[in-house]
């Protein structure tokens, strides 16, 4: 009769079973403390080409554990979902001008293709994910304005055409006589006129072209209804605090 013995993984103890692998190719152990799971950085996760369903690690830079899944419903590298109380966050986006449909930056990035896992309401009216609004991140969103008024070295203010979608904490770029992340401090819809961090470092014509580029983040963006009443969000019910980055 055949001995079948299990392999043990120490081979400085052959006879440990804390750790085996089993004849028909289970692992087991008996340990009462823990196993310890491969960790590294987002850009240490293994390469490309070697992608397999069931591959789990934990993930420094998100600070949770994940695990590749990428059939049926499975998006790629997904957060293990743990029984933690998710706290829902309320963030006023402002008040509406008649002009503005882009608000934000929410307080914490929400994945773009899942605008139902935001609760907005103008004034107390709920909308509609997908219908009333959507989700961009503010890195692809750029809008071009142009000033008006000649800008002069250490202006702290600029008059521009227009202010639709400028947004408090966005910056100015691609714009000579800008320092690099030139900060829209104030937005004042009426005059058109734009506060500035720090002030214009060199002077510029009337009628330059500005790409006011977003901050990063995650913002709301409204479609088919331009809000006139206080933009409010309610964050938290995709299950994370904060959520999948």
């Amino acid at each position: 009769m055949r001995f079948i013995k299990r392999l043990g993984l120490n081979r400085k103890d052959p006879a440990n079973n804390r750790f085996a692998v089993q004849a028909d190719d289970r692992i087991v152990t008996t340990s009462k403390a823990s196993l310890q799971l491969p960790s590294g950085a987002t850009t240490d996760r293994p390469t490309t080409s070697t992608y397999t369903n069931g591959m789990i690690r934990y993930n420094s830079t998100l600070n949770d554990s994940e695990i590749y899944n990428i059939a049926g419903n499975g998006a790629g590298w997904e957060k293990i979902k743990t029984n933690r109380q998710t706290t829902v966050v309320p963030q006023s986006l402002g008040l509406g001008n008649y002009v503005n449909t882009l608000f934000g930056p929410l307080s914490y990035d929400v994945s773009t293709s899942k605008p139902q896992n935001v609760l907005v309401f103008i004034d107390n009216i709920y909308q509609l994910p997908t219908t009333n609004y959507t989700l961009e991140a503010g890195s692809s969103i750029s809008a071009i304005i142009q000033n008006t008024v000649v800008i002069n070295n250490g202006d702290a203010t600029i008059t521009v055409n227009t202010t639709s979608n400028v947004l408090i904490g966005e910056t100015i770029t691609a714009a000579s006589g800008f320092a690099a992340g030139t900060t829209i401090t104030s937005v004042d819809t009426a005059t058109r006129v734009l506060g500035i961090s720090p002030p214009v470092t060199g002077g510029n014509s009337s009628g330059t072209n500005l790409t006011v580029s977003f901050s990063s983040g995650t913002f709301v963006r409204f479609t088919g209804i331009v809000p006139a009443k206080q933009v409010f969000v309610l964050l938290g019910f995709d299950g994370y605090y904060p959520p999948n980055s």
